[in-house]
């Protein structure tokens, strides 16, 4: 639906910016899908005469143009027919934009000759096409502005609308809208009748009960007519919106169509036979419509029809022949109420889309078909003079305003908004509805969607405004009052992501084993056996999910699958009693499964290793933000892990978190396997720990230059690096940023050298060498009081 700003405001009174109205528009569910302002896009562009016009010397085609701007002359280029000296028009200036290609005006040579702007034809700035060439203006002064002296350059709105609102079909309909939600004020629109005389010409209505086509058909006659081409205000608003000026009768029926939403059609009443009316075409039936197509009708369509032949397709397009020409002297104008499922089918049937089928098909207001009339005929004769006749009807149905009880404490039990009941009956007024003191409704004639209560809560909602609900949580007795996951069931989710993100498979097998896995799993307790077994292989509870994990690897080796990578979350028990199970995932790589995959490289595969798994539990550590100085490292790990290559995580209370290691040779060496790796995370544990401790730390950003400083230490060859790394953390120095160990080194002499590197970030100012000196002393005394040692360089 296109209108235009001014066209709005005919019936809108208000001071309000387009940009407003726009915003308003789209929060009344009217949804502005594009604003076209000429007037931002002519700015730039100036009035301008032609003094003098000559051939170009080296093109037929070309004019060489000297163009008065007003406060100079410019030599422009012209290739249209109609520039010639003495024209007024419009010039573009260098730098401007053309608005219709978007092409930008620069100096330019031409064949030769340099072109200093352009001239504009009416195309080219999207505001006329009437003349072949360059657009052609009254004789007004050149360097003005063109938005200055145009009267056709009104800003043009396109809305969506929704098949439920036919009542915004027409601008009165819009301005209507707008003025309920504050906007402005609505201009009411007075329709007097014409008077007449009593030349008339019959109307007929064939339409029944069984197929109501058509409940209204009105008419009236009107002689004496002068067809004519429109006045420019009807021309330029019925072009603004893509609609071509055709002859003044035309004109006024369009217009009405898009001002109202009253579509009318006129007819050459001296080719009407007899009486006129609705009726149904027979089987067979064929016309020429308006569009010049030839249709074959069916038994159900309506049509428009004299006692003698058919005159148009009733609702959707006339008959060609027999609409007004500019020759027209007598016209017979019609209205109607058609039935907007009969105009539907009729319309998808015969594949023709038009203006008035679009508003029938979706509802036209049936108390306006005598007023419409009564508008189109004045303005007809204002226009074209004529007198004319009495206004005929046939009406088949009386059609009634439709009444509904509604209970106010509707709108806050849908919308939760609480409105008055004032505001309320406000609302409902400003749109035509009429509430009386019990809250009964009466509907608009122009509202055929508004037809239950929940139709009532969105009118009063919309216009009230969406913006104004508040964001509340839904009120639900049985809804949980703490979120649905526990951090339990968090966790749990986490580290199953965490473990197929780093290529594991999960494995899925029964908490029972065979007791050969317990004799080797029990860490010296003994074995929790079952009372009534499912089968003799599976007559214990496992400790770990690490045993079911090896014994599925036992089974896909015996099926030549050596590279593995499984890992399971479950339970592991070690006693009888309440408490004594414990939530575990565990994994397992083994032969070359590692992250980067098992395919065969020309160079050799990596078997998998004991970091591979530490990796594993590091990445899920660092998914739920488990900061590393809330953990440390005991060594070994339990014992189904390599004494020497394995170690438990704990964390600074004492809880253990998880263990990893290479599988202790004991086991493999029984169920003969090769090397494996595997981890177990206590996730119940985890869980503990988690709670307030995994904040991350504030991210603190230095411009200042970092320094980095290795460190050598010699120490016993029983002690850890661990040891180190803690001894230079124990400093509590707190520009020490980072403690690296990228070395190892075994010695003759039953020690071992460990070479780290620990990097200096200084906050506010650059560290003398001094400085830097001072805090290397006081790592190398800690670290050799931690561990024996001595810096290697001593």
């Amino acid at each position: 639906m296109k209108f235009t700003f001014s066209w709005l405001k005919d019936y809108l009174e208000t001071d309000i910016s387009l940009d407003e109205v726009a915003t308003s528009l789209t929060e009344i569910g009217l949804e502005v899908e594009e604003i076209t302002n000429p007037k931002e896009d002519l700015k730039e562009f100036i009035i301008a005469k032609i003094l003098s016009s000559k051939k170009h010397p080296d093109a037929d085609k070309l004019k060489i143009c000297e163009v008065d701007i007003g406060i100079e002359t410019k030599e422009v280029v012209c290739g249209a027919p109609n520039a010639k000296e003495g024209l007024t028009t419009i010039y573009a200036p260098i730098g401007s934009v053309i608005p219709k290609t978007k092409m930008k005006i620069k100096k330019a040579k031409i064949r030769g000759i340099t072109s200093y702007g352009m001239l504009c034809s009416g195309e080219e700035l999207n505001i006329d096409n009437d003349f072949d060439g360059i657009i052609e203006l009254d004789d007004e002064k050149p360097g003005e502005k063109v938005i200055n002296v145009l009267d056709n350059i009104d800003p043009i709105i396109e809305i969506a609308i929704t098949p439920n609102r036919p009542d915004c079909l027409g601008v009165y309909g819009i301005a209507r809208d707008l003025s309920a939600k504050g906007v402005g004020n609505l201009k009411e629109a007075n329709i007097q009748k014409v008077k007449s005389s009593e030349k008339n010409i019959p109307v007929f209505n064939e339409s029944n009960d069984k197929n109501p086509y058509c409940d209204i058909f009105a008419g009236r006659l009107i002689e004496g007519i002068e067809n004519a081409e429109s006045p420019i205000w009807l021309k330029n608003r019925l072009e603004n919106i893509g609609l071509r000026s055709i002859n003044a009768i035309v004109d006024v029926t369009n217009y009405l169509t898009y001002d109202r939403g009253r579509p009318l059609h006129a007819y050459n009443s001296d080719k009407i036979s007899g009486k006129i009316g609705a009726k149904i075409a027979k089987k067979g039936e064929k016309i020429i419509a308006l569009d010049g197509k030839e249709y074959v009708l069916d038994n159900q369509t309506c049509v428009i029809a004299d006692e003698e032949k058919t005159l148009g397709i009733g609702g959707i397009i006339g008959g060609e022949g027999f609409g007004s020409e500019m020759d027209t002297k007598n016209i017979f104008l019609e209205s109607a109420f058609f039935d907007p499922i009969h105009i539907a089918r009729t319309g998808r049937k015969l594949n023709i889309n038009s203006d008035a089928r679009y508003r029938f098909e979706r509802g036209t207001d049936p108390d306006f078909v005598i007023e419409g009339l009564e508008l189109a005929t004045k303005m007809i004769i204002d226009i074209c003079g004529g007198k004319p006749g009495k206004v005929m009807v046939a009406q088949k149905r009386k059609i009634k305003n439709s009444k509904i009880k509604f209970d106010p404490n509707l709108i806050e039990k849908i919308s939760g908004i609480s409105i008055s009941e004032k505001e309320i009956k406000k609302i409902l007024s400003s749109l035509g509805f009429k509430v009386d003191k019990g809250f009964g409704i009466s509907i608009p004639s122009w509202r055929p969607d508004v037809n239950q209560s929940i139709d009532i809560v969105e009118e009063v909602i919309r216009i009230y405004g969406l913006n104004n609900v508040v964001s509340l949580p839904l009120k639900n007795e049985k809804q949980p009052s703490k979120p649905i996951l526990t951090d339990s069931q968090k966790n749990i989710n986490l580290a199953r992501r965490s473990m197929a993100s780093r290529g594991l498979i999960e494995n899925i097998s029964y908490s029972f084993v065979n007791s050969e896995y317990t004799k080797l799993f029990s860490d010296d307790k003994s074995a929790i056996r079952l009372l009534n077994p499912i089968s003799e292989d599976l007559s214990d509870m496992r400790t770990t999910p690490l045993v079911s994990l090896i014994n599925n690897y036992r089974d896909n080796r015996k099926r030549g699958f050596n590279d593995v990578g499984i890992f399971e979350i479950g339970p592991g028990f070690t006693g009888t009693k309440p408490g004594n199970q414990i939530l575990i995932a565990a994994g397992l790589r083994t032969g070359i499964y590692k992250t980067t995959g098992t395919e065969r490289h020309w160079q050799g595969n990596e078997d998998v290793d004991i970091f591979d798994v530490k990796a594993d539990i590091l990445s899920y550590l660092d998914l739920i933000n488990l900061q590393n100085d809330l953990i440390n490292y005991e060594i070994p790990g339990p014992n189904w892990f390599h004494p020497g290559r394995s170690a438990n995580i704990i964390s600074n209370e004492k809880n253990l978190l998880a263990s990893f290691g290479e599988i202790h040779p004991r086991i493999l060496s029984k169920l003969n396997l090769p090397l494996c790796v595997g981890f177990e995370l206590y996730l119940e544990n985890i869980t503990v720990n988690m709670n307030n401790k995994n904040i991350p730390n504030e991210f603190n950003f230095s411009n200042l230059q970092s320094v980095k400083r290795d460190f050598s230490f010699d120490i016993p060859h029983e002690l850890n690096a661990e040891i180190v790394i803690n001894a230079v953390k124990s400093c509590n120095e707190s520009l020490i940023e980072d403690i690296k160990l990228f070395d190892q080194f075994i010695l003759d002499d039953g020690k071992k050298s460990l070479a780290i590197e620990i990097t200096i970030q200084p906050k506010t100012e650059t560290l003398t060498d001094d400085e830097i000196d001072g805090i290397c002393k006081i790592v190398i005394n800690k670290v050799e009081k931690s561990t024996g040692g001595k810096l290697r360089s001593q």
